[in-house]
This record gives C-alpha cells, structure tokens and sequence, in this order.
C-alpha cells in the first residue's frame, strides 16, 4: 500500500532498476566507447557494434517470448537470468581492443552481442519482477527505479573516464544484479500468469497479443525515430553524450510528472490516442530535417530519445498490466512488445545508416530520412486507424488509480463522501459517455470508485453480481480460471468480504 513520501525511499528494486538503467544508457551507445578515446570511436567500428548489439537485442527479446510460452517451467525460479555476466564480458570485449588492435573488428562483434543478450535479459526479468507484484506497487516500482535512473547515470560520469570503463563491468553491473536476485525473492511463483501452462490456453494468449499489437506499433514508431536518431548521432561522439543525458533528463522528468498526476487524479493513458495526437507534430519535426539541419540535428536526437524513454516507461508499464488482467507469463507479453518496437528502432537505425552511405549530399540525406520516416509513420497511422471506441479502447489503456493515501484512509469512515470526492477527481474518457446498461451496472461503477477497484476487478464484480460462475467468467473475460479465482481473493479482501452474499449485499445498500 501506497504510504506518503516512503515511495521515495531505495530499495533493491527501484535502486536496482535505476543501476541497470544508467549502465545501459551508456552500453547503448557503444558499451564502453564512451568511456574511451574518441579516436577508437570510428563510425566502422561504431557501426558495427550498434549492428550487432541491436540485432542480437531485439532476438533475444522474441526468443524469451517463444521460452515463455513452450518451456515456462525455465522461468520459474526466484533467481534471474543470468545477465550480468553477459554484460559484463561484453564491455570487456570493448576494451581489449585498445591492447589488440588487429582483432577489433570481431571483438566489437562478440561484444555488441554480449551486451544485446545480456540487456534484454535484464529487461525481461526486471519486467517479470514488475508484472508479479499488485498493480501499485509495481507500477510505482517501475517509474521511480526510472527516475533514480538520470542521478545514477551523472554519478557514474563523475568517475574517471579510465575507472569506469573497467569498474562498471566488474562492480556496478553485478550490483545491479544482486539487487535484481534480492528483489525477485518476493515473487509469488502461484500466481496463475507463472502457474498455468501457456500451451493449454492458447485462445488467451492469442487475445493478449490481438490486445497490445496497436500500442507495440505506435511505441515502435518512436522507437523508429530514435534509430534515425541514433544513426545521425554516431557521426559525432559528442552528440551521443548529450543524447544520453537528454534521454536521462526525459526519464527523470516523465517519472516525476507521473508519479504526482497520478499522487492526485485517477487517470487512463492510452498509447493508440496519444500517437494519433502527436502524429501531426512528429511528422512536422522529420519534414523540418533538411530545411533546418546544424544544431537542428543535435536537438532533434535529443528529443526523439527524451520521447523514447516516456514510451519505454509506458510499455513496460502496459505489458506488466497486459499480464496481470490476463493472468498470462509476463515475459511472453513484453517479449512480444518489446521485440515490435526494437525491430522498428533497428529497422531506423539501419535506414538512417544507409542514407549516409549512398548520399554524399547531406540535403538529399535528410531529405531522404525525412521522407522515408514520414512514410513509415503514415503506414503505422493506417494500421491504428479506427473511430474511437470507449469499450475497446479500455482493453489497452493503462490505469491509475489515485495514490492520495488520505481518501484511500477515509474510504471507511465516509463512503459516500469519498466517493464523492474521488468521482470529481476521475479524469473521464474523451466521450464523455457515462450511459449505464442498468442498475446493476451503475451500482459497480459506484462500488469500483468508492473502494478504488481497477477495471478488471469491476469487471469480474459485475459478473459476480450478475451471477456468472467461475468457468463463464473465464470465458467471458478470455483469461484462465484460476486469474478468475485470484480476481475474486483480491475483490474480497479489497470489499471486506468472504464470500458472494456479502458481496450482493453490498449491492442491496446502494440506492
């Protein structure tokens, strides 16, 4: 539960997570090169790395999607992957080439794999650490490991460049490591998204991916814009650093606004909307390439990745909410996700690097970059398209649900007055559409905002109320029978119920 000002406060988790952040924001521009002389930072051997790291990134992400759903039994222990070591020989691999230079070439590619591999694995197991927690916790977990990710990374940079090439691999990484171990001791391994056996519910899974795919597609498409800026940016060593800490400064900022909306208001985010809001405006920013370029470029890297950094946040939080309603494996739904958007980030990246081949004329280049960009957003546009849809569109939006832990103490003591005060605080759907199918409908929608349910847990109170059993629900809302029973403990223990009757007759005493 929620408790004023201790969200602040470390853990293992959000000082974890925030470690592993800083370290891959720098391995992602070239492991340790940043921490290297500029002159072993040629755009061959840049190049290379970003190939490899990138490839094998977004390979291992489907490859835990794949392992999640045919040998989940791999996935279930409390420790995590083992991806420190990866990481770490990895930025080895980045080093040894300043003392053998005749192999630097393979040693770049051995690395930039190294490091791909062990970075998705972390994800995915932070993320698995995230899903199997309740939807506060994790959530809150999530956004503020983000947040201590932006100091993390300007104290590593406060150490000499010739030390932390070297002690990043050996010391942070297996910290952020040990703090993973530690944290995962917690996981509830009964949990139906880890118990239940992906193969016998294959109708779920399915539905999972029909949930998610628009929303992996519109972060893909800024993830496709950071690779454009990611090709642009490795010309020039320095505008990768001020990218890096542009992109720190995106985590930072985007955890603290969050955190205090959601401190105070119970909100939706919709991914699919928010990319058809700012559609025209990034269109804007790519046609602006060739006629503004200079500085225009270093500003433009800069935001494409402060904007990257939001959406990575709301994916992982949308797939940890994706895994809990449907009480599916948390590694196959951001496997899947995350595989989407870091293909579309390659797929920029190597469009943006080939634009620099074939072009001598830096006009045409990003006249290109810009048209090819554009097109692609388009093709995203045409694939999301649809009138919206309210019902449909709740299936995929990411719920908060108001932090304020002095109505959440009073909920008790004054029922109606909270409820009062929490329903004018509830910021409504675009509609505005507060139609009711009946009264049993409209007392749910009273009891979810008077005890601070989550859609899902409505939606099995209404089923309850309208006496569905236990396999109708299942079918009903496409998820397992034992999520169904693990929604019904949490609805009870949230109502201060035992059983259906007290449930019903908390129904009675409405109006």
């Amino acid at each position: 539960m929620y408790v004023e000002g201790s969200f602040l406060k470390p853990s293992a988790a959000t000082f974890g997570f925030g470690l592993f952040l800083a370290i891959n924001a720098t391995s992602v521009w070239g492991g340790a090169f940043p921490l290297l002389p500029t002159e072993f930072q040629t755009f061959d051997v840049m190049m290379t790395f970003f190939l490899a790291q990138s490839s094998s990134f977004w390979i291992t992400l489907f490859a835990g999607m794949g392992l999640s759903f045919f040998s989940p039994e791999l996935l279930r222990h409390r420790t995590s992957v083992s991806c420190g070591p990866f990481m770490g020989i990895g930025s080895i691999c980045l080093i040894v080439p300043l003392y053998a230079q005749d192999h630097t070439i393979p040693l770049v590619v051995v690395g930039g794999i190294l490091l791909g591999f062990g970075s998705a694995a972390f994800f995915l197991s932070w993320q698995r650490l995230f899903a199997s927690q309740n939807a506060e916790k994790g959530t809150l977990d999530l956004i503020v490991g983000m947040g201590y990710s932006a100091p993390l990374y300007v104290l590593l940079h406060t150490i000499p460049d010739a030390v932390a090439a070297f002690t990043i691999p050996l010391i942070f990484i297996p910290l952020a490591e040990v703090c993973l171990i530690e944290a995962s001791k917690n996981i509830d391994f009964e949990q139906s998204m880890f118990a239940d056996e992906p193969k016998e519910h294959i109708r779920i899974y399915s539905h999972s991916i029909n949930t998610v795919w628009k929303s992996a597609l519109c972060v893909g498409s800024f993830g496709f814009a950071s690779g454009i800026a990611r090709a642009i940016a490795i010309e020039d060593p320095s505008m990768g650093a001020f990218v890096n800490y542009t992109s720190m400064l995106g985590a930072l900022a985007s955890a603290a606004i969050l955190v205090w909306l959601w401190r105070h208001y119970s909100f939706r985010f919709d991914t699919v909307l928010s990319f058809r809001t700012l559609f025209p405006l990034i269109v804007t920013v790519f046609l602006l390439l060739p006629y503004l370029g200079g500085s225009y470029l270093r500003i433009f890297a800069g935001v494409m990745y402060m904007f990257f950094s939001f959406a990575t946040m709301i994916m992982m939080i949308q797939c940890a909410q994706a895994s809990r309603d449907s009480g599916i494996s948390p590694t196959f739904v951001y496997g899947f996700f995350g595989g989407i958007v870091y293909i579309l980030q390659g797929v920029g990246f190597i469009a943006g690097y080939l634009s620099s081949t074939v072009f001598d004329s830096e006009p045409l280049r990003l006249t290109t970059i810009a048209l090819i960009s554009v097109w692609v957003l388009a093709i995203v546009m045409y694939l999301v398209r649809g009138r919206f849809n309210p019902q449909s569109e709740q299936t995929r939006s990411i719920e908060f649900i108001a932090l304020d832990p002095a109505r959440k103490r009073n909920v008790d003591k004054n029922p109606e007055g909270n409820a009062r005060q929490r329903s004018m605080k509830w910021i409504q759907d675009p509609t505005g559409n507060q139609a009711y199918k009946d009264r049993i409908s409209k007392q749910c929608a009273i009891l979810a905002k008077r005890y601070f349910l989550t859609m899902r847990e409505a939606e099995v109170m209404e089923l309850i109320a309208r006496g569905s059993s236990v396999p109708r629900m299942a079918e009903t809302l496409v998820i397992s029978e034992n999520t169904v029973r693990t929604y019904c403990k949490r609805l009870y223990t949230k109502l201060a119920v035992h059983k259906r009757k007290e449930l019903l007759e908390l129904f009675d005493e409405l109006e």
